[in-house]
Parts: structure tokens; sequence; C-alpha cells
């Protein structure tokens, strides 16, 4: 008796564990494929976000950064803008890694997602990034340096992670009630402020949705 007691109480807690492994599983496979598909920026709904105007900069210099702050090595500024290390304070490759990180923190002012629970692609004009959710970080090379990137689910916002030995870059995505898609950014470094700003994107007119739908 005490035997077939146990075997219930183990299957009950077996179904317990699979129903709750198969509810976080279609959360993310709903905000997957809410959030995948082509965007562009909504200016009005994303005025902390302004054409960066940098040369060199994300094709066509149509990039958008936090307030349009572009920092120059070795000045301070005023405001809620980060201030990075002088120079002369960076080795070669933090030089590089810094480089690398501000085109990182510039958004797209148009963009295309393909996502899945397990996976996040981002194309826009300066290419393909992708990325496995798997909440583990990667080395890979972006704008002539080496990042650390990392992709995990939290609840119902994808988190990307960009870090390098003195900045990190964290960006979120998800979709609000009007089905807008909503990009936070939050930048931290060594010897600067946190920044943080949000950026809305509309679903491109007549564009195909995942489902198959426009």
């Amino acid at each position: 008796m005490r035997s077939s007691l146990l075997t219930v109480c183990a299957a009950s807690l077996l179904l317990c564990s699979t129903s709750i492994h198969g509810q976080q599983k279609t959360g993310a496979d709903d905000t997957a494929e809410r959030i995948s598909g082509s965007w562009t920026i909504n200016r009005d709904l994303s005025p902390l976000f302004k054409p960066s105007g940098r040369s060199g900069g994300r094709s066509g210099g149509a990039a958008y950064a936090i307030g349009g702050f572009v920092p120059q090595r070795g000045r301070g500024n005023g405001g809620n803008e980060p201030t990075p290390s002088t120079s002369g304070d960076l080795t070669p490759a933090e030089r590089a890694e810094q480089s690398a990180m501000h085109q990182i923190e510039q958004i797209a002012p148009a963009l295309t997602i393909t996502a899945t629970a397990a996976s996040f692609s981002l194309v826009d004009q300066q290419g393909e990034q992708t990325c496995a959710i798997d909440d583990k970080s990667a080395k890979v090379p972006l704008f002539g340096a080496t990042v650390s990137v990392k992709c995990r689910w939290n609840k119902q916002v994808l988190q990307q992670e960009f870090s390098t030995t003195r900045n990190k870059v964290t960006r979120s995505w998800s979709v609000d009630d009007s089905g807008r898609l909503v990009v936070k950014t939050r930048i931290e470094g060594i010897n600067q402020r946190a920044v943080e700003a949000a950026a809305v994107y509309d679903r491109n007119p007549g564009a195909i949705h995942p489902t198959g739908t426009a």
C-alpha cells in the first residue's frame, strides 16, 4: 500500500513539473513569435534616442544613440551621459573594445527579428547577429573586438548582454499591449554613470508576420 502511494505521489510530482515546464516554454514561444517580424522606429515614442550623426558608424550614419550622444575620448560631459576613460588609460585591446561597444550601444532605425524559444536573430543595415537563448556567454567578434554575448529569457522579456573588460550593454526586447516592439537599453561601465533608455518600434505595414499574416 505504501509503495503504491509513493508511486502515485512521484507520478503527480512529475506531471506537475512537466506542466510548469510546458507553461514556461509556451510563454517563451509566444513572446518569440510576437517580437519576430520587421520593425521601424517610432521617433515620437522614442524621444531619448537621436540620430547619432557619427561618421563611420552604422551604414548611412542612420543609427540612433541615447540623446544622440557619441562619446569623445578624453573629454568629460554633463547631464546623464556616460563618461569614458581617456585614451591614455586604455590598452589597444581596450580601445578596440570601447569602440565596438559604442557601436553596439546604437540602435538601427529599421530591423528584422527572427526568434524562437531557443534562438534570436537580428538583421539590420549592419548585417546579422544571432544568439542562442541559453544564458551562456559566448565570445563573438563584433566591430573589430571580441565581445561576450549572452541571451536569456526573463519572464516575458528577451534579454541580451554584451560585455567587455570595462563595459556592459544590456538590451531587453518585448512587445507592449498595443503590439509595438519595446527595446530597452542599459549602458554600464568603469568610470561612467549607468544610462537607460527605451525605444519603441512599429511593425512595418504589409510585412509578413511569421504566422503568415500581414
